[in-house]
Formats: structure tokens, C-alpha cells, sequence
């Protein structure tokens, strides 16, 4: 996948290893993520090192549910002005028009999207190149988060 990723997650899932005693400077280091990445409220990651590290971890603990946990662990305000956008939107709906519109301030190596239908609406995540699959991890996070 090309583009990158801000390093809000990788923060998140550091701190998360961190409190489960892993050696996450070497989970770091292996994925290619430099700590001081993560101290940058700006850093970004390219999303092959952020997968590299969420496989790591997925490997190093028994916890199926990694992805739903690192999101509960997100202090409020971590996603920043796009956060500040879809909290202060009059509805849900609206909210969410925010965070498809403004995704890519997240993460531009995949798209996120909505689909109105009679019924329903959808919402999904997809590479924004021709690059396959996006990882289930990703797609549990990205929700949780949300």
C-alpha cells in the first residue's frame, strides 16, 4: 500500500504493548517505526510498518480482541481536528459525512466511504490505490475508534 498513516494507532497500540510488558521498542524497531515517530503528534508511519507492528503484537499476545482494546484505550481528542469536526456535527449521519470527508487527514493509502440505500446506510474501508485487502485489525480499530 502506498501513503502513510498518522501514528495515532501505532501510538496507541505502543502504549497498550507497554502496559502488557511486551518489548515494544524491538516490535518498533522490527516494523520499521522509530519511537520518536510516535512522540510526534504529527508523525506518520507508511502502512506497511504500521501493519508490520499490528501483526507483531497480534502474535505476541492471546487476545483476539487486540484491535477493540487499543481503540477503548484512545484518550479523547487523539484523531484531533478531525475528531473535533465529527463531534461538534448536529447528527450522526453527519458525523460521519465529516470523517469519509476528511479521512485522508488519517490515513490516505485507503478510502473510507459511505453508501445510502433504501433501508440502510453503509459504511466501509478500502485501499485508495489498486493495492489489495485492507487487514480485519484495521477494520476492527477503524470502528471501534469511531
Amino acid at each position: 500500500m502506498s501513503g502513510t498513516v498518522l501514528a495515532t494507532s501505532c501510538r496507541a497500540l505502543a502504549t497498550v504493548c507497554d502496559a502488557r510488558g511486551l518489548p515494544t521498542d524491538a516490535l518498533l524497531a522490527a516494523a520499521g517505526i522509530a519511537r520518536s515517530t510516535l512522540a510526534d503528534p504529527d508523525g506518520r508511519v507508511p502502512p506497511a510498518a504500521l501493519i508490520a507492528f499490528w501483526e507483531a503484537a497480534y502474535g505476541r499476545l492471546s487476545d483476539p480482541a487486540l484491535a477493540l482494546h487499543v481503540a477503548e484505550s484512545l484518550p479523547r481528542g487523539a484523531y484531533r481536528v478531525v475528531e473535533f469536526l465529527a463531534s461538534h456535527s448536529a447528527t450522526v449521519g453527519e458525523a460521519f459525512e465529516k470523517l469519509v470527508q476528511y479521512f485522508a487527514v488519517i490515513d490516505n493509502s485507503m478510502e473510507m466511504v459511505t453508501e445510502e440505500r433504501a433501508d440502510t446506510d453503509e459504511i466501509g474501508l478500502g485501499p485508495a490505490t489498486a493495492d489489495p485487502g485492507v487487514p480485519l485489525p484495521a477494520i476492527e480499530f477503524m470502528l471501534a475508534a469511531i
